[in-house]
């Protein structure tokens, strides 16, 4: 699959997600629970962001018809 429509935007998306999952693992002593539990919520969504607009960006590339995409979409989760 080729992809490109944005620009591959999504792996600077799940950088920022592997990011944020190594402050979770190697620095949680220096946050609160409640802190930590907020960067969880964000490296969830980066990922989940980062999903879509891979999705998004297969079906502007033509690598996916409207059919697969919604087929994928649902099999990823994404309509939670």
């Amino acid at each position: 699959m080729s992809g490109g429509y944005f620009g591959y935007v999504q792996h600077n998306i799940y950088e920022a997600a592997d990011d944020v999952g190594y402050v979770i693992e190697k620095r949680r002593n220096q946050f609160e629970k409640s802190t930590i539990d907020k960067f969880k919520q964000t490296e969830e969504a980066l990922r989940k962001a980062a999903k879509m607009i891979k999705m998004v960006d297969y079906l502007m590339k033509g690598d996916y018809g409207e059919e697969s995409f919604l087929k994928q979409w649902k099999e990823a989760g994404l309509d939670k």
